[in-house]
């Protein structure tokens, strides 16, 4: 293939283009920084700024930069998901205000409020808020529907927020007290098995509504706790015109080793607070250990009898059971040694013909080390089921197809009998 002369002219125009442009970019890359031109503008999607945890960063110095690219949704918020309403009246409603906002970029539709208790109820000024904008939670509470001094409960906030759906707010309130226990519980310390014991706590009117003690008892099965109550001199009072009671506990000499725990009941004319309840609290020592002090024997379990059951007395010297016994014939009792020294198994059996039925019973024992006797007491339950009753099996009918009819037999009146 010959070249033609216009084919020569035309290469050598490419040449020089060519060498002209290399040495206008040779000078542009050797030009002082302040003479350079400015680079262009170019935008990065959120993605590619991500900070420590690798989340996208769509803020700035200035503030949050919305991005252009994702969805409008909106963004409930509150400055704290726990709201402390302080003391509040005990006789009439209370009205509290909680600012809830919208951080988002679409509207937040509340669509409703709920709570643990109607003693605290919500109410939202505007279901619906604008980005940007708040509106107003109203917490009432209702002090006549709260049984007790301190409350928390919940509100659940829901609304079409897809990250926070449903917002939860912990309201903690104190109510104003009508009286006042001092202390709080009846401390009796430790006692030693055998001695009387005895302690007290003052209960103590603290507004104008008369409040008088009409009774107190135990809170349940409480054995072993005797209670009363009586009513302090006025000229003892603390404040006049503020009636105050002592609340005297009791702990029974028969009282096994261990922690005790009861649970009682003070009833009073307080109209918010008919029943207040309080704890008495007592280590029984001595030189032995029950463990349990209290069981169950029934046979409710199909098939299987769970009708037995072991009490292990551990001392810290040599001691005999004497003069075990059963309040009722369906207990069958026996003792064997332990595997560690000083320690005897009572072991406790549900008689085969128990009467069926549930009721409470005791075993009682004395647990002797020398000159030292001490008298012990296993609370028994019995929980008795007649064994030999079949269980009857409900009869089975053939199942019908809906939109039809059950097919009946015809009946031959030939073969019937006279």
């Amino acid at each position: 293939m010959k070249l033609q002369s216009s084919h020569i002219v035309f290469l050598i125009i490419g040449l020089v283009a060519g060498y002209v442009l290399s040495q206008v970019l040779h000078q542009i890359r050797e030009a002082p920084p302040e003479s350079a031109p400015s680079p262009p503008a170019v935008t990065l999607a959120p993605e590619v700024l991500t900070g420590a945890e690798g989340k996208a960063e769509t803020e700035s110095l200035e503030g949050p930069q919305a991005d252009a690219s994702a969805p409008a949704q909106p963004k409930i918020w509150v400055e704290s998901t726990t709201y402390d309403t302080g003391v509040v009246p005990n006789h009439t409603k209370t009205v509290k205000e909680v600012p809830i906002a919208n951080k988002g970029t679409a509207p937040l539709k509340i669509t409703d409020v709920k709570t643990t208790c109607g003693c605290v109820a919500a109410a939202i000024t505007d279901k619906i808020v604008a980005p940007d904008s708040a509106t107003t939670l109203a917490i009432t509470i209702d002090p006549k529907r709260i049984g007790g001094f301190k409350s928390k409960k919940t509100l659940t906030i829901f609304s079409n927020d897809p990250n926070n759906p449903r917002l939860r707010i912990d309201v903690l309130t104190q109510i104003e007290p009508e009286f006042a226990l001092e202390p709080d519980n009846i401390e009796f310390g430790e006692v030693q098995k055998g001695a009387a014991a005895e302690a007290s706590l003052i209960l103590r009117q603290l507004g104008d509504e008369p409040i008088e003690v009409l009774d107190v008892k135990p809170w349940g099965s409480v054995q072993g706790l005797e209670l009363s109550a009586e009513e302090i001199p006025p000229d003892q009072w603390v404040k006049p015109g503020h009636r105050e009671y002592r609340i005297k506990a009791k702990l029974s000499p028969e009282m096994s080793p261990g922690f005790f725990l009861g649970r009682f009941k003070i009833q009073t004319t307080c109209k918010r607070m008919p029943f207040a309840s309080s704890f008495a609290k007592a280590a029984i020592k001595a030189f032995y250990s029950i463990t349990p002090n209290s069981v169950v024997l029934h046979n409710h379990r199909a098939n299987v009898q769970k009708a037995s059951a072991t009490v292990a007395v551990s001392a810290d010297r040599p001691f005999e059971i004497t003069n075990l016994s059963a309040t009722d014939e369906a207990i069958l009792l026996s003792t064997r040694p332990g595997n560690k020294p000083n320690t005897t198994f009572i072991d406790l059996k549900l008689a085969p013909e128990a009467r069926p039925g549930s009721w409470n019973q005791k075993v009682s024992f004395n647990v002797q080390s020398g000159e030292e006797v001490y008298q012990e007491q296993v609370h028994v339950r019995l929980l008795v089921r007649n064994m030999k009753l079949g269980v009857r099996r409900p009869e089975t009918r053939p199942l019908v197809r809906p939109g039809t009819r059950p097919q009946v037999k015809p009946i031959d009146l030939n073969q019937r009998k006279p």
